[in-house]
């Protein structure tokens, strides 16, 4: 019962800040302290939020995070050699330079290629669809391939969100860091505090357009 009461109160201050036009992380910290009673600062824990938007038949994009900068992408296609397929990158905010590394099997080391090129994904036969969120520019991720490719891509420091697309038509996955972790319309805030010996890591809930 006592937890159904601090969340409700929760989201009723969640509320309140949206009407006054509050900060959002400082609305979020004073939440805390209103709800635990407790005077200090807490340090919102970000981390990797990586929703799939859609799926393509014959293309598997696996995505793992690395640390809080890198991550991981093993691509598979399992159309066979005649498959050729393409992937880009839609910096949707604070992605603009982003270094890619190729993984050698034979010698099992990492080489960069240096930044992603960004450009209208038109002049690479990408439609420019795929990036509607940009006014289709894009990041290269590479071009007309059969290949299966395990990338790494370094972004960098802060809070960032793209949008993966590989095949043609296309596997979609929504990629960000941050303190928000939205799921189905639901916003979940994790953060750690600080000087209140607590071990656990807090989680507060609200509605994602609260946090608009």
């Amino acid at each position: 019962m006592k937890k159904k009461v601090i969340l409700i109160f929760i989201l009723a201050i969640l509320i309140i800040g949206i009407i006054t036009g509050i900060n959002e992380t400082d609305y979020i910290v004073q939440s805390f302290i209103n709800a635990f009673n407790i005077d200090v600062d807490p340090i919102l824990e970000k981390q990797w939020d990586i929703k799939y938007l859609s799926y393509e038949e014959g293309i598997t994009t696996n995505i793992q995070p690395v640390d809080e900068n890198n991550i991981e992408i093993n691509i598979t296609n399992t159309n066979g050699g005649g498959y050729r397929f393409h992937s880009a990158i839609c910096n949707i905010s604070n992605a603009d330079s982003i270094e890619k590394f190729e993984y050698n099997p034979i010698t099992e080391v990492w080489t960069s290629t240096g930044n992603l090129q960004h450009d209208l994904l038109t002049n690479y036969g990408i439609p420019a669809g795929w990036c509607s969120e940009t006014n289709g520019y894009g990041l290269i991720l590479f071009v007309s391939t059969s290949q299966n490719k395990l990338l790494r891509l370094r972004f960098p420091e802060g809070e960032k969100r793209i949008i993966l697309i590989t095949g043609t038509n296309s596997e979609k996955v929504d990629i960000s860091y941050s303190n928000i972790v939205e799921i189905n319309n639901v916003a979940f805030v994790k953060f750690t505090a600080n000087e209140t010996g607590r071990n656990d890591t807090i989680t507060m809930v609200t509605h994602a357009s609260n946090l608009n």
